[in-house]
């Protein structure tokens, strides 16, 4: 099938993103006549400008079809600008009052009783707040009139695919960053472990719920039922096959004694397969450690994990570069002649993300020897 090349074949010195999108999509079927157009009208005309607008067309319909694994288990979190964003809590405390009431021990998170015509004492109050903040992430991809020459858009139809899989790794890696110690060796002290830090199996599982589910906040119970467990790869079949048995033959809960044919209670849990785990968490044991992360839903507003983006910049950008050379007469020279010193045309990709353990009640970890 011939290619239909714009404006019968002749050079233009405006090029719509529509007329772009033709041009390198015969490029792409392995059209020589449109591949010969299109390093022409890249060098010639503003060509470069359309072919910026689809590339980032592209880049942001690529970008959701590579989704973050993270997704399954963070809470998204849209802030206004770069500032820290802080999460302050404030609750009151009866630790100033004698323990005892009326001569009976004093029941945590119980109001003192008032006598007739009796002063009310006086709480304390408990504040802690903890912050979370967006760092800028990129990088450049250079081009070269050589590229665009001899190459035949091999580099520029897979420039949108690349960006878009590098991006969604890296947000994988931010929010993995946010569970694993700074040098790497663990999960961080501030998580809650899985009592005796078990191997996974379906009785460790099971503990780890009933402990999630035990879990209080300032001495009321969180009341968490519903929780992922995210793995790193080398447990996706172990973590898969556990919660895909509908009942089991129960071993643990009486020593000596096999109680057959047992109801799971973590059948269908939903599992998440983190890879980024196994490229943050450098301990001996990464590839054995899970966790146990609550749905968001499951906090009542507070947020665990979040993944956070900059309101108006969600999605990755793309720009590409202007020259840095003058003409003889002193003026800019045409950007598409590329950079002074080398003939580049570069591009440019950008994306703010942060994430951050905010309150940490909806999460368990298992650190196996």
């Amino acid at each position: 099938m011939k290619t239909k090349l714009p404006n019968g074949g002749e050079l233009q010195q405006h090029y719509t993103v529509q007329e772009a999108v033709d041009l390198i999509e015969g490029v792409n079927s392995g059209s020589w006549a449109a591949s010969a157009y299109f390093r022409e009208a890249l060098l010639q005309t503003d060509l470069p400008l359309a072919f910026d607008v689809v590339t980032n067309a592209g880049l942001l319909e690529q970008y959701p079809a590579a989704e973050s694994q993270h997704q399954l288990f963070t809470r998204p979190n849209t802030m206004k600008d770069l500032r820290p964003q802080s999460y302050k809590e404030i609750w009151p405390t009866l630790d100033n009052l004698p323990e005892t009431e009326g001569g009976k021990p004093r029941v945590p998170g119980k109001a003192p009783k008032i006598g007739p015509n009796n002063e009310y004492p006086t709480a304390s109050i408990a504040e802690s707040s903890v912050q979370t903040k967006l760092d800028k992430y990129g990088l450049r991809l250079p081009l070269t009139i050589e590229d665009i020459i001899n190459d035949e858009l091999g580099i520029l139809q897979n420039y949108p695919e690349a960006m878009a899989v590098w991006l969604r790794q890296l947000e994988d890696i931010v929010v993995a960053e946010s569970l694993v110690k700074d040098d790497r060796t663990g999960p961080r002290e501030t998580i809650t472990h899985v009592a005796g830090d078990p191997i996974l199996t379906i009785e460790s599982l099971i503990a780890a719920r009933q402990q999630l589910s035990e879990v209080k906040v300032n001495g009321i119970l969180a009341n968490i039922s519903n929780a992922a467990l995210v793995v790193p790869r080398s447990l996706e079949m172990q973590a898969k096959a556990i919660t895909g048995i509908a009942n089991y033959d129960d071993t643990a809960t009486e020593p000596g004694k096999i109680f057959r044919g047992v109801a799971n209670p973590v059948y269908g849990m939903k599992v998440v397969v983190f890879d980024a785990l196994a490229t943050v968490n450098l301990a001996a044991n990464a590839t054995i450690t899970w966790y146990l992360i609550a749905d968001a839903s499951q906090l009542n507003g507070r947020p665990g994990v979040v993944a956070s983006r900059l309101r108006g910049r969600e999605q990755p950008q793309t720009f590409i570069s202007s020259p840095n050379a003058l003409t003889p007469a002193g003026g800019l020279a045409d950007w598409r002649e590329g950079s002074f010193r080398n003939d580049s045309i570069e591009f440019k990709v950008r994306h703010f993300f942060g994430s951050a353990i905010i309150f940490n009640e909806g999460l368990l970890v298992s650190s196996p020897a």
